[in-house]
């Protein structure tokens, strides 16, 4: 059953736990991201697919790269989880710690040894679910591209600007 928030429609208790369960019933492997210390997972959208030109890529691939730094600064290491449309090696190019697996993001927090401090990303629907389904940290790097970096495209500021306005409520939006 969904219940209504304030700003939008998120799953009561029983539902989240039912959703937990379900996740659990995957037959995975324990998975090891990172043997010692903090650590955070970035998920990435395929950018094409959220309106930004090549050129707004680049711009994308610029923010990450700088929240790698303030991560790095605060003694967190951050690791890109590449959306299952996209492929690793522009992130593995870019010099990003990259997680293999093919896992949802869900079946990976599952999985793993030791959940992660946060997840982050733009506007995927994956900060949501961590955040309802295992309380972990999310957080949403849509104001800092907007506000930091050159981003014009009408679909694309619309789609950041709705994930932020929608979903605000949920996962932390980054200034």
């Amino acid at each position: 059953m969904l219940v209504w928030n304030g700003s939008c429609l998120v799953p009561d208790r029983k539902t989240v736990e039912n959703m937990r369960n379900a996740v659990r019933c995957f037959k995975l492997e324990e998975m090891q991201i990172c043997e010692s210390g903090k650590y955070a997972v970035l998920i990435t959208d395929p950018a094409d697919e959220n309106g930004f030109s090549d050129s707004e890529s680049e711009e994308v691939m610029k923010c990450y790269k700088q929240f790698e730094k303030t991560c790095s600064e605060r003694g967190v290491r951050l690791y890109v989880k590449p959306h299952p449309r996209e492929g690793e090696d522009i992130y593995r190019t870019e010099g990003f710690r990259v997680i293999r697996h093919r896992l949802s993001i869900e079946q990976m927090i599952v999985s793993a040894k030791r959940k992660p401090e946060f997840v982050c990303g733009l506007n995927s629907t994956g900060l949501i679910t961590v955040k309802i389904l295992f309380n972990i940290k999310a957080v949403s790097l849509n104001n800092r591209l907007i506000q930091n970096y050159k981003i014009k495209s009408h679909a694309a500021m619309e789609n950041l600007n709705h994930f932020s306005e929608r979903y605000g409520r949920i996962v932390e939006i980054l200034q």
